[in-house]
């Protein structure tokens, strides 16, 4: 095992990657639809799924579920870009391709801790 781990730095670059994927299209109707953080079960369903299997679609979701997810991502960018190469908790090894630390930062970091930012989440 190796004794790299992952930064902010790279966990941020990743996860904009995964949010351009899923979202890239989408942002404009999601963005007219209201947070519903009543759904986030649902939410923590997603992130599952995609720390499994992070090139998994999930168009067929509704929108507001895709939209908790966004914006779950989207405060992880945020907060990581306020610590720059900080190392985070998630040991890498050398040949664990983008997908593999993609996963590995949904499965041990995002979805442990929850929100970062969860005063701005409306219920």
């Amino acid at each position: 095992m190796s004794n790299n781990k992952i930064t902010t730095d790279e966990a941020l670059e990743l996860l904009i990657v995964l949010i351009r994927r899923l979202f890239i299209d989408k942002i404009p109707q999601m963005k007219k639809e209201p947070v519903k953080r009543r759904f986030e079960k649902e939410l923590f369903c997603v992130l599952e799924v995609l720390s499994s299997d992070p090139s998994n679609d999930i168009d067929a979701l509704p929108i507001w579920v895709q939209r908790l997810v966004y914006e779950m991502l989207t405060q992880y960018v945020m907060f990581y870009s306020l610590k720059p190469a900080q190392n985070l908790s998630i040991e890498m090894l050398p040949d664990m391709s983008d997908d593999d630390k993609i996963a590995a930062i949904l499965y041990r970091e995002i979805m442990p801790n929850s929100w970062p930012y969860p005063q701005s989440v409306p219920l």
